[in-house]
């Protein structure tokens, strides 16, 4: 009966188990479904080849380093920031946004970057422009101009014949040694608005330090502040211990070779004495010479021990004295971005964006330069062509339905199978009481012979 009473409690306690699991689901699905946000999501795809000098279109696997140009290219603010201004995203994400004001241009790439995803599919020449946003319209909008100004961008090179590939090497140094010359103005403008910034704050007291620097004196002012809490506490402990006292618990915080010695001298003074006391009555001489040489010697170890608390108050002192000034340089200190080095200072952000883009038109050379040495073989170039437009997109693509319903599905299930469960435990077994009628008891049966 006891073991039939255990596997009857599992049972329900199972069938509790995916009953509970079952509505959790269910109500997970209807969350999932009717109070996640809605979003749409629209892709537009570029396929890169090659095309000949007669326009047919052919692959060329000689074209990975430029291939890998363009991905950096559609990545970098010389191809957002034109398809922001042409779209006017800066406005409108502001008026989306309840501002009067338009975006900055951090502010807008930023946004852009949660919502446009530019990606090369793998194992093809294929760019994917996918654009996901709570407005439909913007979504197939935002990915169609995306491919369109790549497009123009690849359509705006010129194109690489047989002929030209030797004398556009030729012209390659002069527009090396150019992008050199911007990239080394760009970079004095830069320290020279850095070093005026930093001028400007150090006459109001303020100093500028790097990240780096600035967090490693963070931390040494947390390391000082423990350093001098502990020994500050230690050092107040002591001052409150009486004489007998320090003599034992100096020692075993700090080592000191002359406290070390006198607690020797001390240590067998107190023996001779305690060995004069056993031997002789206490008004002897000798009983009397070893007291006095006790005293003396227990004098001395306190003048020690009190030199050694001087000298340590003089060093806790310091350590203050140190984390004072520490605290003061902090409070005056700021790093290169609270001073306004980046986006809060518009003359250093349009500089450090001339620098990026001077330094972009340099690798944008080197890659030019593998693709002219590749056609002085293979007389192609490359091309651009959007395979696959962006369209309006009618269903939304988060939350997914099928998501919600295999959610749904899966927790009507447990929870059916846990009222099963429930209502065939809780019914009386069939049959129990026919078998009992079908086989009498039959101790009570008659027998020949028997009354």
């Amino acid at each position: 009966m006891i073991v039939v009473a255990k596997k009857k409690s599992k049972l329900r306690s199972a069938a509790i188990q995916f009953l509970t699991v079952g509505m959790v689901l269910a109500g997970v699905a209807l969350a999932y479904w009717f109070l996640s946000p809605t979003f749409y999501q629209a892709t537009a795809k570029v396929e890169i080849g090659t095309a000949d000098q007669n326009g047919g279109k052919t692959p060329d696997g000689s074209q990975n380093a430029t291939l890998l140009a363009e991905y950096k290219y559609l990545h970098s603010n010389e191809f957002v920031d034109p398809a922001i201004a042409d779209l006017h995203l800066a406005e409108r994400w502001a008026k989306a946004s309840g501002s009067s004001s338009p975006l900055t241009p951090p502010e807008v790439r930023q946004i852009f970057l949660t919502k446009v995803r530019i990606e090369a599919i793998s194992h093809s020449k294929v760019f994917a422009f996918q654009v996901t946003s709570r407005d439909p319209e913007e979504t197939a909008e935002i990915a169609n101009q995306l491919a369109n100004r790549f497009r123009e961008h690849r359509q705006s090179q010129a194109p690489i014949v047989h002929g030209d590939a030797g004398q556009l090497a030729g012209k390659f140094k002069l527009q090396w040694d150019t992008a050199t010359k911007k990239i080394l103005t760009a970079e004095d403008r830069l320290a020279e608005l850095a070093g005026a910034i930093s001028q400007s704050l150090r006459s109001n007291g303020i100093t500028v330090y790097d990240a780096r620097t600035l967090d490693s004196m963070q931390a040494q002012r947390v390391r000082l502040e423990s350093e001098f809490t502990a020994s500050r506490t230690t050092q107040e402990r002591l001052r409150a211990l009486p004489p007998p006292q320090l003599r034992q618990v100096v020692p075993t915080l700090i080592t000191n070779n002359l406290l070390d010695k006198t607690l020797d001298l001390l240590n067998h003074a107190q023996n001779g004495l305690r060995d004069a006391q056993a031997r002789l009555p206490a008004e002897a001489p000798e009983v009397r010479e070893a007291t006095t040489n006790v005293a003396l010697l227990q004098s001395g170890v306190d003048q020690v021990i009190s030199g050694i608390l001087d000298a340590r108050d003089a060093e806790v002192s310091a350590l203050k004295q140190t984390l004072e000034e520490l605290v003061a340089r902090l409070a005056r200190a700021h790093s290169s971005t609270e001073a306004g080095l980046t986006a809060r200072n518009p003359d250093y952000q349009a500089a450090l964006d001339s620098l990026d883009k001077a330094r972009y038109e340099r690798e944008q050379l080197t890659n030019d330069l593998a693709t002219i040495a590749v056609m002085s073989v293979h007389p192609t170039a490359l091309a651009a062509e959007i395979v696959a437009a962006a369209t309006l997109p009618r269903r939304p693509s988060f939350p997914n339905p099928k998501v919600a319903l295999g959610l749904g599905i899966t927790g009507g299930f447990l929870s059916f199978f846990g009222i099963l469960m429930l209502t065939a435990r809780s019914q009386p077994k069939a049959g129990s009481n026919s078998k009992k009628a079908r086989f009498p008891d039959r101790s009570r049966r008659d027998f020949p012979g028997r009354n």
